[in-house]
């Protein structure tokens, strides 16, 4: 696990004007009709 990084499911959030995505992680199981921010980095695995 990377020390720096805190996962958060956005699903558990009750108020998500507060959260600013900050890359997409495990992209490898993203479906086909994902559209992910193409500004954002992107990691097929967790990162390490």
């Amino acid at each position: 696990m990377n020390p720096g990084i805190v996962a958060i499911r956005t699903a558990s959030l009750d108020d998500l004007s507060w959260f600013s995505p900050q890359a997409d992680v495990w992209t490898s199981d993203a479906p086909p009709w994902d559209l992910m921010n193409s500004e954002l980095p992107k990691f097929e695995k967790y990162p390490s």
